[in-house]
């Protein structure tokens, strides 16, 4: 998986893999690290099968936050007219709604 870093403002996410392959998708944060962050081409994420909460975060095609969700194991959620999810770990405080992310080097 590739990482990538964003931030948005004085807000920074740390690293972030992105899910490319059904199987990266599938798996989602279940068994990484605690701090790890995923982002997926989705507009869906479950907490199926995970052992701790998340905040999930819709990014629309230009990374414009859209929403924040948090998902405990065995919950779903949803956003509306997202293009991209970003799972933050839930200690990681997520972006403002309205912030637009944008791509960093490390």
């Amino acid at each position: 998986m590739e990482v990538v870093h964003f931030k948005a403002g004085t807000w920074r996410s740390g690293p972030v893999m992105t899910a490319t392959t059904f199987t990266q998708r599938w798996r989602g944060l279940r068994g990484s690290a605690p701090e790890t962050a995923l982002l997926l081409h989705t507009s869906s994420v479950h907490g199926i099968g995970m052992n701790r909460n998340f905040h999930a975060v819709g990014l629309s095609g230009q990374y414009e936050v859209l929403g924040t969700r948090f998902v405990t194991p065995g919950r779903m959620v949803r956003f509306s007219n997202c293009d991209w999810v970003l799972e933050l770990p839930e200690l990681i405080s997520p972006p403002a709604t309205g912030a637009v992310l944008e791509l960093v080097d490390d």
